[in-house]
């Protein structure tokens, strides 16, 4: 999207930030059904971004991720027997790194934010989903304390893992905090995704009467086909008009 905002219709224009091992380049081909979708049902635009660590895809995998240079926000991904375990499991391996890692991207996105806002909504992908939901908890602990307003209003959410808490460096994990993110989300999931427990954390720790489920059916991938594109469009558009309107 552009930095462009439309006062008007207060329509969101919204900042993307894409997984692991991704480039804006690459985000940007792989997130163009949706964006196109969306571009042509509202006045939206879209800016990208990536992470901040340099890095390497996997062998053979390159022709995914496109063409280099590559970048992440955090190291690695541990499996575990459910999503909180999973995240747990994060947090005791090379913690002091996931806590830098968080606090180097949240610095990153508020000085974008700065430049080239203002956003009221965003767009992650996996891991990009980790700073996004950091960045909206990190924005109410900022009101509260700064009285400095808001701007993120909404969030779609493709895969994804549940926020870190800017100060302690620890996850936010719904057995062990009260806290949530208190905004219109949108989960768009993978029955078949490997990961899939890490969207179930995120979506656990988001607001139950404001967020929204769509499965795609397929893995840890966005969708691109014709009909599951105009299903989700849908869904997207109307969070975006009830937004309009707040």
């Amino acid at each position: 999207m552009s930095c462009d905002h439309d006062y008007q219709t207060n329509i969101p224009t919204e900042p993307l930030l894409g997984r692991s091992v991704f480039n804006n380049r690459a985000f940007r081909v792989q997130l163009a059904p949706i964006c196109e979708e969306l571009q042509s049902l509202c006045s939206v635009s879209f800016f990208f971004l990536h992470g901040t660590i340099p890095c390497t895809p996997p062998p053979g995998s390159e022709e995914f991720f496109g063409p280099g240079p590559h970048y992440r926000f955090i190291a690695r991904f541990p499996e575990g027997r459910n999503a909180e375990d999973a995240i747990r499991e994060l947090i005791s391996n090379g913690s002091d790194d996931v806590q830098s890692s968080i606090r180097a991207a949240l610095k990153a996105v508020y000085e974008v934010i700065e430049e080239e806002g203002p956003f009221d909504g965003v767009i992650a992908y996996s891991e990009g989903s980790i700073v996004v939901g950091s960045l909206i908890l990190d924005e109410a602990v900022r009101f509260e304390r700064e009285e400095r307003k808001p701007q993120i209003k909404m969030a779609i959410f493709f895969g994804g893992w549940p926020p870190f808490s800017a100060e302690t460096g620890r996850a936010l994990l719904m057995d062990e905090s009260d806290l949530f993110i208190d905004i219109p989300t949108c989960h768009v999931v993978g029955s078949k995704d490997p990961f899939l427990l890490g969207s179930m954390a995120l979506f656990n720790v988001c607001n139950g009467d404001l967020a929204e489920m769509f499965d795609h059916g397929k893995g840890h991938t966005l969708p691109r086909d014709q009909e599951t594109i105009a299903e989700l469009g849908a869904v997207i558009h109307k969070m975006i008009e009830n937004c309009s309107l707040s």
